[in-house]
Parts: C-alpha cells; structure tokens; sequence
C-alpha cells in the first residue's frame, strides 16, 4: 500500500485507501451505494433475471446516477448544461433525454426487454424519492443554515417524472415559519 501510495504521489495523485470492511469512511458515496443495493434488492426479490439482463439494469442504473446534476443548473436554455458525473468520464449526457416507451407491471412477465425498462423505470421513481431528500442538508437545528431564498434554483421532484428527468424550479415566493 505504501509502495503504491509513494508511485502515484510522485505523479501528484493521493491515495487515499477505504478498507473493505469500513463502509462509514467512504462517506456520500457509501450513503448511495446503500441507497442502491437497498433499492434495487427490492426491486428484485421475487425475480432472478438472467445474466445479460441483470448487466443491462446495472446500466441503466449506472446511467441514472451518473446523470445527475452536481452543479448549478441554469433555467436558461443558452447556458451550458450542468455538470453531471457522466462528463467526468467522458460519457455524453442530455439531461431528461427521451425514453423508450411505458412500461407497466404486467411487463414484467414478458420478454426480457420491457422487464429490464421497467425495473429501470422503477429504479428511477425509488431512487429519486429516496436521493433527492438525502440532497437537503440534515444539520438544520445543529448548525444556523441559511433558509431558502427567492430566486433560488431547486430541484423538483414530481410523480411520475420520466426516468433522467431532473426538473428544476426556481422560489417566487417563500413562506417563512413564525419560530
């Protein structure tokens, strides 16, 4: 480990290593991974998909998460797009791109195809209620945070949103509570 760590310092990397069995070092990504295996084991209690199939849900799920925005998103459409991890590793990524159909439970007993999109779909709608609130910060009554203000661009979440379809709106209008 040390021989490895002295090799990649001398090309100004740092390595910095998480051992198998400590989880709680990997800190955000860990709280994902969780969020993922948890998610998907849901997904996939009852089915044993096959080999090729369970390589292609894994895709899709790798393209759900690296699809997220990880910086500000602009309400103007001359802006350039947000920063996804997708472009991080060179993958082209359109935000909200289109889908390839509707997929409901009775796919799931069909051909292997219309099983993979709707577990993908169903990813998508479990993963982006359980990410998005993961997003606010939890500190709130430790740490003074500074409220929500108008003018502020905020992720929206709505049901039903198609899969990679990360809608943005900006505050009009805020209420603030009387304490």
């Amino acid at each position: 480990e040390e021989d490895i760590a002295n090799t990649l310092l001398d090309r100004g990397i740092e390595w910095n290593f998480v051992g198998p069995a400590s989880p709680h070092m990997g800190g955000s990504w860990e709280s994902q991974i969780k969020c993922v295996k948890r998610i998907l084991s849901t997904l996939l209690n009852e089915h044993h998909p096959l080999e090729g199939d369970l390589s292609t849900i894994f895709t899709e799920v790798e393209h759900i998460l690296n699809s997220r925005p990880i910086t500000y998103v602009s309400p103007d459409p001359k802006d350039m797009a947000p920063l996804t991890p997708n472009h991080l590793l060179n993958i082209p990524c359109v935000i909200g791109g289109s889908l390839p159909g509707v997929f409901s439970d009775k796919d799931l007993y069909q051909k292997s195809w219309r099983f993979v999109q709707k577990v993908s779909e169903d990813f998508w709608k479990r993963w982006s209620e359980e990410y998005l609130p993961w997003l606010a910060k939890r500190n709130k009554w430790i740490d003074k945070v500074k409220p929500l203000e108008v003018g502020e661009i905020v992720v929206v979440l709505e049901d039903n949103a198609p899969r990679n379809a990360w809608k943005l709106g900006r505050i009009t209008k805020v209420y603030p509570s009387s304490k």
